[in-house]
């Protein structure tokens, strides 16, 4: 699977309201999930509040549908897909773990604009990566809150080939299949662009690998993202630097990948 990765991104960092700015893990305590794992998973349901960032986007199919995700990166901001920004596009779910269940503290919201990368090339599936400005600000609760965006140099220029990143969604537990009810968790290594390009030319012949593209799986597949977890994020455990929290920040968003 590949991601776009976030060098995009730039509002302005500030203090007070996690608004128009962005949120840190030492301010704002972003990126912070009620579930740490260590240990290797694959299509496997999710521990419900490990993922309060993420978004699921709902579109007007005539019936309400969430068909892709995103990652919840200010009081006001989702991260989302390029491809994922459609004109039925009518709001966005947060704090959901049954995505068919309004009753479990999840709210919706509204979408007062959207915005898809300038640059954004379907065919050559480049910088396919947008922003969803909300109606509204969104009070951050346990199972509601912003994931950390990488900030510093270090974060920012890391090679993460090895990393081992975790993609949640409601997506297809099999290709083409239905969606799943319950939030789905994969823990998915990063590989060298070198292999995933070796691995991907012969079925996206006009992608560019560059430094613009992450990726992460497994080339003998198994273990992936699926249809419907585009636009979510690709997350990174990190301990703070007094090492005493864990907290993830967002490394990549899902863009396209093959069938396995």
């Amino acid at each position: 699977k590949s991601t776009s990765t976030l060098r995009s991104v730039n509002l302005p960092i500030d203090s007070g309201p996690i608004i128009n700015r962005l949120p840190t893990i030492t301010e704002d305590k972003c990126g912070i999930s009620d579930s740490i794992r260590s240990r290797i998973v694959g299509g496997s349901d999710a521990p419900r509040g490990a993922y309060p960032w993420l978004a699921a986007l709902g579109y007007k199919t005539p019936t309400l549908r969430f068909l892709c995700g995103g990652s919840l990166i200010t009081q006001k901001h989702v991260l989302s897909a390029a491809h994922c920004i459609l004109d039925n596009l009518i709001k966005v779910r947060l704090g959901a773990h049954d995505i068919n269940s309004t009753t479990e503290g999840s709210i919706d919201v509204g979408i007062e604009k959207t915005f898809v990368h300038k640059d954004y090339d379907s065919k050559f599936i480049m910088n396919d990566i947008s922003m969803l400005r909300l109606d509204r600000i969104i009070k951050i609760t346990n199972s509601i809150k912003p994931i950390c965006i990488p900030l510093t140099d270090s974060l920012i220029t890391r090679n993460y080939t090895g990393s081992r990143a975790w993609v949640a969604g409601w997506g297809s537990t099999s290709f083409r299949g239905p969606g799943s009810r319950i939030l789905q968790e994969v823990q998915l290594p990063v590989i060298a662009k070198s292999t995933c390009e070796f691995n991907y030319r012969l079925y996206f012949p006009n992608q560019v690998f560059n430094n613009k593209i992450l990726c992460a799986g497994y080339p003998g597949g198994g273990k992936d993202s699926c249809q419907g977890d585009s636009g979510g994020g690709l997350v990174l455990p990190l301990t703070t630097p007094d090492g005493t929290e864990t907290y993830y920040i967002l490394i990549g968003v899902v863009s396209f990948g093959r069938k396995t």
